[in-house]
């Protein structure tokens, strides 16, 4: 066996060749050893996503500069793990993450461009710039489980989840007995307010998440406060009044425009409702500065 190292591959090829450079080599590497280095995304395949090394330059006390190896750990180690992150580059069909300094994780893609305008407008830079890649998981069920992935290839990472996972995932992480109190209550009081349907095999939902928002924090607020903390603490960030659209004033007729409603947000022609909800998630959980007056309705 020998070993082959390539700096660079993707260096002056045309896109449509960068394909057939990472086949050829992910071919050697199926019976020998290769070592690439690469600022392409392109060049990372689903499958060898596990196994990518991510190096980065930062800053010591003293001001001079280092390189650091990011990977917190070795990667998943079981199968599930591997799929999952080979799923979610998949998906995303680009693994700008890879080559981001920051990541939001978002459950949809209406979610990751309407955050994505917040950002950009409210730090007056575009997220390229501010090192941040916005990413969709695909669903709530596996934003979660997708951070905690992208934080064992050495990932600073966020989950930005709407107001239903306070009583649809959130059990898993806030294994405490005032979680445990407050979730049936939660449940009889949105049945009083005729926010509950109830399914043929006794399953229940919430019909309206922005009620159930408004019920939270009317009745609530200080109980779901500690577990909003708690969350934090966990790189889970909730959204407590419903989901993304709410704060942009898309209706649930409207919200096929999130795209149009974007680019009002750049523009500043839409303004976000209840800002101080969204602000922490960018300074606090981005660690990125805002402008001294975001927009505010």
């Amino acid at each position: 066996p020998f070993l082959l190292m390539v700096e660079e591959p993707e260096v002056f090829l045309h896109p449509s060749v960068l394909g057939i450079m990472r086949d050829s080599l992910e071919e050697i590497a199926s019976t020998n050893q290769v070592l690439i280095a690469t600022h392409s995304p392109s060049m990372v395949s689903p499958k060898h996503l596990p196994e990518a090394v991510l190096v980065r330059k930062e800053r010591t006390q003293d001001g001079k500069a280092r390189t650091c190896r990011l990977r917190g750990r070795a990667g998943p180690a079981d199968e599930a793990g591997k799929r999952r992150i080979r799923e979610l580059l998949q998906y995303q069909r680009s693994s700008k993450f890879l080559f981001a300094d920051k990541v939001a994780v978002m459950e949809g893609p209406s979610d990751v461009v309407l955050f994505e305008a917040i950002v950009e407008k409210w730090a007056r830079r575009s997220a390229d710039s501010l090192g941040v890649a916005v990413i969709d998981s695909g669903s709530k069920a596996v934003s979660v489980e997708c951070g905690e992935l992208l934080r064992g290839l050495g990932l600073q990472v966020i989950c930005v989840v709407d107001v239903d996972y306070l009583w649809d995932g959130a059990g898993a992480l806030l294994e405490s007995p005032s979680y445990s109190r407050w979730l049936p209550l939660f449940w009889k009081e949105a049945e009083a307010g005729d926010l509950v349907s109830t399914a043929k095999d006794g399953s229940k939902t919430i019909r309206r998440k922005a009620a159930a928002g408004r019920l939270i924090q009317e009745r609530f607020k200080s109980e779901v406060g500690a577990f909003l903390a708690d969350l934090r603490t966990q790189g889970v960030w909730v959204l407590p009044r419903g989901d993304i659209e709410y704060y942009v004033q898309l209706s649930r007729r409207s919200k096929g425009k999130y795209v149009e409603a974007a680019a009002e947000i750049r523009q500043g022609r839409r303004h976000v409702l209840d800002p101080d909800d969204i602000k922490p998630i960018i300074t606090d959980g981005l660690r990125i500065e805002v402008g001294p007056s975001p927009d505010v309705t």
